[in-house]
């Protein structure tokens, strides 16, 4: 993923709201110069731990899935954060 080059990814919380069981997050999410705005959930867990899923999209950030073995394999744009 170019990490070589980009190796930092900036999260911003920009807004938290409570609903019912859980917390709607508005967040900027910057990767390779690129910035994108974001919604997802946050979840409470056991023992005050929290847990949230975002699926990024490389190709948002202007980047491409990493190719092995001469373009053979190619590495899911998708990425389960």
């Amino acid at each position: 993923m170019q990490s070589e080059d980009y190796p930092y990814i900036s999260i911003t919380l920009t807004q938290i709201n409570l609903k019912e069981n859980l917390f709607e997050v508005q967040a900027i999410i910057k990767i390779a110069h690129q910035t994108k705005s974001y919604s997802f959930n946050i979840l409470p867990q056991q023992d005050n731990n929290y847990r949230g899923y975002l699926k990024l999209n490389i190709n948002d950030f202007d980047m491409e899935a990493p190719r092995k073995l001469l373009g053979t394999i190619q590495v899911d744009p998708i990425i389960n954060y």
